[in-house]
């Protein structure tokens, strides 16, 4: 490797070049992807520029008119060109859509005609969600190309696809978060409703009558509350001991009417006992014996009736 002799530095690139296009082919992305890579040790990433020269070896690059002269020098930055368009290739393969584009915008920034770099950047643009600058670079490609390119179209029609089914997710997300938040709406709502509901029933419930300890203020403002008289504990005792005395004679009062009927009952029990009278004896039947025994009846019911008449 050295700057003195170009030829041998492309000859080298070239070579790892085909290294990398076996490595491709094979399915080895990573092997391909390396010696890719290190084609830019011997022509250099930028055109008119090599190896020792990127590391400060010496060397200024040729002017613009001797870079156009040289064949040489247009085989190695074709080379170069081809070498970030074979890595963009391996990066689309891994799925690397940003290294991808990164690669072919390198490759366009120089060349902006390059079909093959205007095709594998609009399908990594297609595969980062950018529609409208995958479109673009792949109708470029198109018209550049002239002729209709089988894979060109085949990734436009995906890119249709594509854009149809994200404006259908579109639309999706746009009406679940319509219908999320006419729902939150709603049920702001509906708490509003029932919280007014609830004021209107605590309000209905709520007693406004001054008098009501609850309606009290704590300073014990007394504005509001009805005027009631006072009344003097001095003034009502005096009534307290009429109101006694007066339950006592009656009491007493009940207490000898009570006893002046339970004499008269007794009273009349005694003179029921005495009305009563004897059965009257047959005089035929009557003997001796039988005369003092009524004779002293007669004389006892003398002494407790005296004005009752004799039997005989």
């Amino acid at each position: 490797m050295s700057s003195k002799n170009p030829q041998a530095d492309y000859d080298q690139a070239l070579a790892l070049k085909d290294a990398g296009n076996a490595a491709f082919k094979s399915g080895d992305f990573k092997g391909a992807l390396k010696n890719y890579s290190r084609i830019f040790m011997h022509i250099g990433m930028n055109p008119c520029m090599n190896m020792s020269q990127m590391m400060g070896g010496g060397g200024a690059p040729p002017a613009q008119n001797q870079q156009s002269k040289d064949p040489l020098q247009q085989k190695t930055d074709g080379l170069r060109l081809t070498a970030f368009n074979n890595m963009a290739a391996v990066y689309a393969k891994m799925g690397k859509w940003d290294d991808c584009k990164d690669k072919c915008t390198r490759v366009l920034k120089h060349d902006d005609k390059n079909t093959k770099a205007l095709f594998r950047r609009g399908m990594a643009q297609r595969k980062l969600n950018l529609y409208e600058l995958a479109r673009a670079d792949l109708e470029k490609a198109k018209e550049i190309k002239g002729t209709k390119d089988p894979a060109i179209e085949r990734e436009l029609k995906l890119l249709s696809k594509d854009e149809k089914n994200a404006d259908k997710e579109f639309y999706a997300k746009m009406k679940k978060q319509m219908q999320r938040a006419k729902k939150k709406k709603a049920k702001k709502k509906a708490e509003k409703k029932e919280a007014k509901k609830k004021a209107k029933e605590e309000e209905a419930k709520k007693d406004d009558n001054p008098n009501l300890k609850a309606n009290v203020k704590d300073d014990n403002d007394d504005a509001f509350m009805w005027d009631v008289p006072a009344t003097n504990d001095n003034d009502n005792k005096p009534k307290d001991d009429k109101n006694k005395e007066a339950s006592t004679t009656s009491k007493d009062n009940k207490g000898g009417d009570k006893d002046k009927d339970k004499g008269n009952d007794d009273s009349k029990k005694d003179t029921k006992d005495q009305v009563t009278t004897e059965p009257k004896k047959d005089k035929a039947s009557t003997t001796t014996e039988d005369k003092p025994k009524d004779n002293k009846d007669k004389t006892s019911s003398d002494k407790t009736s005296p004005e009752q008449p004799s039997e005989f």
